[in-house]
Order: structure tokens, then sequence, then C-alpha cells
């Protein structure tokens, strides 16, 4: 690693000149020096070069030239109560750093029925055909639009100052211009609702009662995402947007699906589609040859499953005619990056050593022709978002202990350097060791997470240990949403298991849409006995290893997590000493509260009309609120206001029948809370309720002065509570 190398080369000029013991020295550089803090975690400059978990092989932006790297950082400021970011360029021949601007307000992720969920998009920059400018969009004051900065620093400016919002932009075929796109104007559509809202709106399907009591508009009529109803052009030379032809709305069509199904940078790593494979995925030609590279799913009928293992298909001539399939076994599975290499006959991939997407990574080389292929590099870390340069792939990297950096990665030795760490200090932070640990429950379905140990770890005594929730992979922050810090947890004396919630393979190799996914799943709900059966044998494992106290185990979830939360609530009421959960969504109250919106998708789920025969069974597999007497756990909530209304039933049953609970409403947040001071309480308090529970510990520092006035009071309710009527958990 290059900050390393440049630490050693610092302590070895100490050794010369003051005689100092070379091993002593290395060893107390190296060595972490104090001890984490909250701030740590929230403040993390964040690189955001997007996610590849959901199959699609992003990219980071290299520069045509191939000697430059684009990328944005946010960090969040506690102090200023704001997600900041800034633009830089990274010089890929020393590692220079060149900031380039301001990165303006985050632009908000909404979902496909036309929901923000609190997160912020990631987006790739576009280069100049020069590598001199890169092009983005920004949002300042509300309004999105397109800017750009120069590559040494000197300039920012605003390119585009449409009354609309710029939605995506890509290049045309030369680069001379860019092709964009612009939303609903703000001002025509505040004029509909209010037209509309003067007549009284149509209870339909647009309304979702418990996030907003007026419509919310489907994406595709809000101006929310991409279409091609209002195309500009942008003439890079002249310095002018004007509407775009049909020619080049054409284009913009073509690449716009090209870069949303495949959201590389292409321009390094061109895209293409295979004829007479119509479902080749992630087809790629090289650069200066006809090899081109795809994934199909040759075992079977293709285009049968949602998720099949797929195989490295190759074409030296850039058609499906010639293609030749590896039958190396290396080369079936589920993959994090494919790559033809210029010199015609090699292709390069990246994919992940167990057949299910957990655990270790591998780089793998095959010669096309052959089934000659050799492991590269092998890896508990996590690398994606590669670009490849040359013979190089310029990657995003992160380890359990080490936010996400840049690197260069050898694809012929599989050796590895640090370009760009934008958190080198975190390195000197102690933080508890990390084991990936695996089993199998009794049905044979198999879990996967990661220990962590207590910070000052004693092999033979017996922790209090807390389940964060729902992916295990890369850095590990604080789970699923970042609201349960799991290193924090560690350095206060709790062990951890990251538990990697586990799919079922089976059935999205199998199914044919995701509708078959979801009624399978939910059916008797199979899918959530599935996934706590596993996590309850992880528990019993870690149990026999003499690792975690039985009598001590907290349990944690936002999301999919806080159903998982929920569902152990129900059905192993005794198993976990104290809950945190990010809100409490299957109760009755929801199919009411959700509307005509969500309520067709409930009742794909197999949750009816609450109040039916039909539903009043459904439910009360699911409910806490209907199963509140039967609760024995201490259930801290800590609910975002626009989730505010389903969790209201489980809190008021809970509370009802004596059982401990609390519950704090954070403002203006969504189901991923974006505030630094939100999620920086979030955290403290979470700590802080699992301490209190589990180890009866109360903080110098509570988040509220009298929270622990509360607590006492609920713990001594609880325990002259009736604890002897407890329901024993069933089938578990």
């Amino acid at each position: 690693m290059i900050a390393r190398t440049r630490l050693l080369t610092t302590v070895v000029t100490a050794v010369v000149i003051f005689g100092v013991s070379a091993e002593r020295l290395v060893a107390a550089a190296l060595r972490p020096s104090r001890a984490l803090e909250y701030s740590d975690l929230i403040e993390i400059a964040d690189l955001e070069t997007g996610s590849a978990d959901e199959g699609d092989f992003e990219g980071v932006a290299v520069s045509p030239d191939g000697k430059w790297v684009a990328v944005e950082i946010r960090r969040a400021s506690i102090s200023h109560g704001k997600i900041e970011s800034r633009w830089k360029v990274i010089s890929l021949h020393d590692s220079t750093v060149i900031d380039v601007g301001e990165g303006g307000e985050p632009i908000p992720y909404f979902s496909a029925a036309g929901m923000m969920n609190g997160n912020a998009l990631s987006q790739l920059p576009r280069w100049s055909r020069d590598s001199r400018w890169i092009y983005y969009r920004a949002t300042k004051d509300g309004n999105t639009q397109l800017w750009r900065s120069r590559r040494d620093g000197q300039r920012q400016e605003q390119v585009t100052s449409h009354a609309s919002d710029v939605l995506a932009l890509v290049w045309n075929h030369d680069r001379s211009k860019l092709i964009y796109s612009l939303g609903l104007n703000h001002d025509d559509v505040e004029a509909k609702l209010d037209d509309e809202g003067n007549r009284g709106f149509l209870y339909d399907q647009r309304f979702y009662p418990a996030q907003a009591l007026t419509p919310i508009f489907d994406v595709s009529s809000s101006g929310l995402i991409p279409e091609t109803s209002n195309v500009w052009i942008y003439d890079v030379e002249r310095a002018i947007s004007r509407p775009a032809n049909e020619q080049e709305i054409a284009i913009y069509k073509e690449e716009l699906d090209r870069s949303l199904m495949y959201p590389t940078i292409h321009d390094v790593d061109p895209v293409i589609q295979i004829k007479g494979r119509p479902y080749a995925r992630w087809a790629r030609r090289a650069s200066n040859s006809n090899l081109t590279v795809w994934l199909d799913d040759v075992r079977r009928h293709p285009g049968r499953g949602i998720m099949p293992p797929l195989s490295v298909v190759a074409s030296r001539t850039g058609s499906g005619e010639d293609a030749v399939t590896c039958l190396a076994a290396e080369c079936t599975g589920y993959f994090k990056g494919l790559w033809p290499i210029d010199d015609g006959r090699t292709v390069l991939f990246l994919r992940w050593a167990d057949v299910r997407d957990y655990g270790s990574l591998a780089l793998f080389r095959w010669t096309v022709g052959s089934n000659e292929v050799r492991e590269v590099m092998k890896t508990d870390d996590l690398i994606e978002t590669c670009t490849p340069v040359s013979r190089q792939l310029v990657c995003s990297h992160e380890t359990a202990t080490r936010p996400k950096e840049l690197v260069v990665l050898d694809t012929d030795t599989g050796t590895m350097s640090t370009l760009y760490d934008p958190n080198p200090n975190f390195a000197a932070i102690n933080l508890g060791e990390v084991k990936a640990v695996r089993w199998t429950d009794r049905d044979g379905v198999p879990g996967f997470g990661h220990l962590v140990l207590p910070t000052g770890y004693a092999p033979g005594r017996r922790y209090p240990l807390i389940v964060v929730q729902y992916r295990s992979r890369g850095f590990l922050r604080g789970g699923t949403g970042d609201e349960y810090p799991i290193h924090m947890f560690a350095t206060k004396g709790f062990a951890v298991l990251s538990f990697h919630r586990p799919d079922d393979w089976n059935l999205l190799q199998n199914a044919e849409s995701y509708d078959e996914v979801v009624q399978e799943e939910w059916a008797g709900m199979r899918d959530r006995k599935r996934v706590l059966s596993v996590l309850l044998a992880g528990l019993d494992m870690l149990e026999k290893q003499g690792i975690v106290d039985p009598g001590r185990i907290g349990i944690t979830g936002l999301s999919d997590g806080a159903n998982t939360v929920a569902f152990a609530l129900v059905h192993a009421p005794t198993r976990f000493k104290a809950a945190v959960a990010s809100n409490i969504a299957f109760e009755p109250i929801f199919y009411h509260v959700g509307g005509p919106m969500v309520q067709p998708e409930l009742r794909k789920y197999g949750l009816p009309y609450p109040e039916s025969p039909q539903g009043v069974m459904a439910w009360k597999s699911i409910s806490v609120a209907l199963n509140a007497e039967s609760v024995r756990t201490p259930l801290l909530l800590q609910v975002a206001d626009t989730e505010l209304m389903p969790t209201t039933q489980a809190f008021t049953a809970l509370r009802e029948f004596g059982r401990p609970v609390e519950m704090y409403v954070f403002p203006n947040e969504h189901h991923i809370k974006a505030s630094p001071l939100h999620r920086l309480n979030a955290y403290r308090r979470g700590v802080q309720w699992l301490g209190f529970w589990l180890c009866g510990s109360e903080d110098e520092d509570p988040v509220d002065l009298a929270q622990y006035q509360r607590w006492r009071a609920l713990r001594d309710q609880a325990s002259a509570d009736s604890i002897r009527s407890a329901v024993e958990p069933t089938g578990y």
C-alpha cells in the first residue's frame, strides 16, 4: 500500500538519524493507537463508486487518456448537520489528488413508486474527450443542473440553467455533445397538484397515507426518472444548449438504456448487445480487438430463473456465431466483474468463490478456446466497481475494518496497491478482531456472517452478543441502513454477529418472476422462518464455542432486518434479552395506512384485509401487536417520521400489556436516516439501550438525561410482571 510504504520510509529515516530499533519503531507505527469514537464512523469520507450488489458491474470514471480517475467524496459533518460532497481527480501515475470542486446537495434516490428512501444517488462523472473536464449533475438550492470541473481544479461552473431538473446525461458518439433529459417543470408540478387538490384528490393507487396525505406520483409521470420526452443537447465547443433532434433522441435512448442496464464508464469499457443471444448479460468488447465476452445461462433453458448461476462466454469476432463457452468449473457462478483483454484471447473475471454472493472473491484469467483458467488472486476483502486500464484494474476496495479506498490491481500478479485512501487516519483506531463464520441450520440451510470480537478479547470468557443485520460485506459499519455501529459495540465490550441474510438460492435460480419469488417466500411465512432458523443456529454455534453468554444476546435491525427482529419477538420470545429496531412494519394497521398503493402488494404476501377471517390468521403469524402478551424482549424503536404510523400499533400493544418498550421519532427522515445528528444519536441510544438491558450498565453521557430513570422503571415493571407466563418458542 502506498500510504504504508510512506510510513515505513519515515520509520527508516528515524532509525538512521536516531539509532532507534527498527523492529520497535515499525511495530509502534503500524499498531492502532486509540479507541474508536462515534464521530469516526459518522464522519467517514465515503468514496462514491456505487455498488455491484445487484449484479451491475459499475466502474470508476477513468479519463479517456487513461491517466486520471474522478470520484465523488461525501462526508457527513456532525458540526454542520449535513452531508458535504467534493469532487476529486487522482493521477494514476503518482497518486496526486486534486480537489476540483463542491458536489452540491445530495441528489435523492426515489423508488419506482416515486417515494424517497433517504439514500442519495451516486453518480459517475463524464470525462470530456480531451480528458480536461468532468461533467456531472449537481443540486444547488434544490435545483439539479449540469455542471463541470476542470481537471486541474482551477475552474468549476454551472453549464445549464433550466427550470426543470437534469435527470441523466450521456455523450454522443464522438463526445462533442452531451445529451441530457429534463424532468417536469417544478412550477408545473405544483400547479398540477394545486389544480387537482382544489377539486379534491381521488383516493386511488397514488395514495400511501403512511408517508403522505397527498398523492405520490408515479415516477414515469413525475419527472423523477430519465425519459425521452424532453431531451436537450449541450454543445461543448459552442457552450450552448438546444432541444435535441430525432436522431439525437435516438442516440440518447440507446445510450441511456445501456447505461442504466450496465452503469459502467463505457468510454473505457464498452458495452454491447450480442446478436442471437437475447439472454446475454454484461457483454463487453475489447477496445483494440473484436474479442467480446458476456455471461449466459448455458446450463438450462436460457432466460429461466431470476438469478441463475451464469457462465463466461466469448467470441473472437464479436458475434454470437463463433461463441465459445468456458467449461471450467471456475467459469460458472456469481460475478463481480468481467473484462476482455486487448491481446484478443484473454478474459478476466471476478466472481464469488462460493456459489452464493458472500465470502471470498477470486480473480481469474481465461484463455479463450481452452479450459485453461488461472486464479490470479483470492481475497476475503470486498473488491468491486472495477474499470480496466491497460493490464490493470482500478477498483474500490474495503475490508471488515477499513472503509472503501481506490486501488490498482495488477492482473498479471494479483498484487494490489492503494491509489487513494480518503480515510488514512482510520488505521490508527483500535478495532476488534473480525472472523468470517459459516454454519448450517437443522435443515442444512447455510449461514454466513462475521464475528467481531470485543477489543481486548480474552479467550475462554463469555461475552454479551449483539446481532446486526442483514448484509455482511466489506467494511462493517452499521449494518444495512447504518444505524447499529458494529465496531462501537465491540469497543464497548460486546461480541457482534454481523449476520448475512440467507437468500433462497434454489428459488432464485428457478423462479420465472419476482412475483413467483414473493409468493413462494411468503407462503406460510416460509422465508421468515428460514431466516430465523439460520440465525438461531448461528447463535447456537457461537454458544457451543464458548464465546457468547446465552443469557445476554441482543438483536437489531432495519428494513428486512427489522422484520427479522419482529418475527423473532413473536416466534422466539425468550431468545433475545433486548432488541432495537428502526420500525415495525407488518401490522394490521399497515394494510389501512399503506393505502391503495401498498394493499395489492400485501395481498401478494398473503396478508389480506386484516378484519377478514383469512386476514386474522395470516396477520397473527407475523404481527407483534397481535402477539404482544407473549413478547418478553425489551424493545427500543427509533423510527423515521414517515414510518411512524404502522409502528404505532406494535408500540401501543406492547405498552398496554406492560412490556418494556420505548419509541423515538426522528423528523424529516425516510427509510434510511440521512441527518448526521440523527444517525449519531440513533447509534448512541442503541448502544446505551443494549448495554442497560444486557449488562446493567448506564453510560455517563446519556442521549437523554432522563432515559435511565424511565428504563429502570421499565425494568422494575418487567421484573414484577408475570414472566412465568411467557410462551416458549415453538419449532425453533
